[in-house]
């Protein structure tokens, strides 16, 4: 329908890497939170999405998870395609919904993990400890940050299918798509398009979604 279709043309905007969509970008953003259709970000830069914050030993059962959230229609994020640190601190935790730490034995040892979960501790990020490994674990410095997180254990990969169910039922909606949920959201046009007004959209801008 011409609602549906509205909504998701708003959504390829607000996801859309093209510069020529920039200036648009973040009034997408703004109309899709307005609609209820995506909790506010963080920051303008990005759709919010999950963080996956690991080692490199433990980059292979990251992608294993990321892999299983992206299943269940999650937006994760590993690593700043630009392969510049400040994006991987600023978008990728920045703009995260939740904090996800893919915990090993070797993981505070690690200055780029360091930084990554002292960031989401400071950022007031939502954390989650997915266990790796048997390691046991000392006292740290990051003892006392994820003391209260809760945590799964994903240290068997014949049982991650059934783990990353409590994973998903703690994220909730966070870093989740929604597009398969949006018929239901909204059944009059008319209520959609006011909610656009509200937010400053013109009624000639609404005709072209």
């Amino acid at each position: 329908c011409k609602n549906q279709g509205a909504i998701e043309r708003l959504e390829d905007i607000a996801l859309s890497e093209d510069p020529a969509f920039a200036p648009a970008k973040r009034q997408a953003r703004g109309a899709l939170f307005v609609l209820g259709i995506i909790p506010h970000p963080t920051t303008s830069e990005s759709m919010v999405h999950c963080m996956l914050s690991y080692v490199d030993r433990a980059a292979e059962q990251a992608m294993r998870v990321k892999g299983l959230l992206e299943e269940a229609n999650y937006v994760v994020y590993t690593v700043a395609e630009s392969g510049l640190m400040d994006d991987q601190f600023s978008k990728g935790i920045g703009n995260c919904a939740c904090f996800i730490v893919c915990l090993t034995g070797d993981y505070q040892l690690s200055a780029k993990t360091r930084t990554e979960l002292l960031l989401a501790y400071d950022w007031k990020k939502p954390i989650m400890l997915l266990d790796m490994d048997d390691e046991s674990r000392e006292e740290s410095w990051m003892t006392g940050l994820i003391r209260m997180a809760p945590n799964v254990d994903f240290t068997d990969p014949e049982e991650d299918e059934y783990h990353v169910k409590a994973l998903v039922e703690w994220l909730g909606k966070r870093g989740k798509k929604t597009r398969d949920d949006l018929r239901s959201k909204f059944e009059s046009g008319d209520e959609t398009k006011q909610k656009l007004r509200e937010l400053g959209l013109t009624d000639e801008t609404i005709a072209e979604l």
